[in-house]
């Protein structure tokens, strides 16, 4: 309820509010994957998975939300020579980094704010990776334990 209650109240101004992403994949695994924003807001992205059970009831919501100056317009300083058009061309360089095991070329789609969490369902623990530096040891780490991605 404060999660949502908090939300609402930083939603005061819809006029901005955009989901330009809305998939609705009714099974075999029940989920909804929301891409969207409300900039005037200051809510400049926003990710939200949703998971569902048999019942149709949401069992598990993951969200990631980048936000900042609430502003009409998106402002992405960039002061490396890789500039990516789009996410298209930004998703291209993630995915084939990621294939080739390649951490400094998958560290050009971070900054030094960006954040992962990764959660371990073997565990219950949840790592969270800010920074460059950090990112780099996560993916490093994860390099390590995936031997095969032929499965990719």
């Amino acid at each position: 309820r404060a999660c949502f209650t908090g939300l609402f109240e930083t939603l005061s101004d819809l006029s901005t509010l955009a989901a330009p992403v809305v998939e609705v994949q009714e099974g075999p695994s029940a989920q909804v994957f929301l891409i969207w924003s409300c900039k005037g807001c200051g809510i400049l992205s926003c990710h939200d998975t949703f998971h569902f059970d048999a019942d149709n009831k949401i069992t598990r919501q993951n969200v990631v939300m980048t936000t900042g100056k609430p502003s009409s317009e998106t402002e992405v300083p960039s002061e490396s020579d890789y500039k990516p058009k789009n996410v298209q061309q930004a998703w291209d360089n993630h995915f084939e980094a990621f294939g080739a095991q390649d951490v400094d070329k998958i560290l050009l789609d971070y900054t030094e704010s960006s954040v992962i969490r990764v959660f371990d369902h073997g565990n219950g623990e949840l790592t969270t990776y800010t920074g460059l530096e950090e990112v780099r040891a996560c993916f490093t780490g994860l390099f390590e334990t995936l031997s095969d991605l032929s499965t990719l």
